[in-house]
């Protein structure tokens, strides 16, 4: 009886108007995907980062002096949040401007989880730049803090990935490009 119900189905299932079956394919480093591209995935296809497709229009500061406690090297998310709360309780603006702000308040094509990449997601996307597309030759700014005054930064220059140790906080303007998770 099985047997003829599988092979009733399958007979069905030969006129593809009657049977729909869906093929999804599975997601890829290079691939547009809510709101940005991908530039990296976890192994089981489901979950990894997206970058946005561009730049901030405007190069913008790190954020202010002081510890933020923002050292994840790979949870920019976590660090976004961190340098946010510091910067809010500074209360000098009555908006935020600088970069994880900026990318914290970001929404773009209906995402608004974005969030300035902390270093190890920097330098995974300078590896990634050529897929993603759109960057200049200069610095970037990642959440990642060094200390009470610098934090971390690549020079993303054309074959010469350089990571920048000491990058100003304050007084110094970088490139920022806002990532997600999905």
């Amino acid at each position: 009886m099985k047997i003829l119900i599988f092979l009733l189905f399958g007979i069905i299932c030969i006129n593809p108007a009657i049977c729909q079956v869906s093929y999804k394919q599975p997601l890829a480093i290079g691939d547009h995907y809510e709101g940005g591209i991908i530039f990296s995935i976890e192994p089981s296809g489901q979950h990894g980062v997206i970058a946005a497709p561009d730049d901030l229009p405007e190069k913008t500061s790190w954020g202010e002096n002081g510890l933020t406690n923002a050292i994840f090297m790979d949870e920019g998310d976590l660090n976004t949040k961190k340098i946010v709360t510091f910067i809010m309780k500074m209360k000098r603006w009555n908006y935020c401007i600088p970069a994880a702000c900026l990318c914290d308040s970001l929404i773009l094509d209906g995402h608004s989880d974005w969030y300035l990449p902390s270093i190890n997601e920097l330098k995974e996307m300078y590896d990634h730049q050529k897929l993603i597309g759109r960057f200049v030759a200069g610095v970037y700014c990642s959440s990642t803090e060094k200390d009470d005054s610098n934090s971390w930064g690549v020079n993303f220059q054309p074959r010469n990935r350089k990571l920048i140790l000491k990058t100003w906080k304050t007084n110094k303007e970088y490139f920022v490009r806002c990532i997600r998770k999905f």
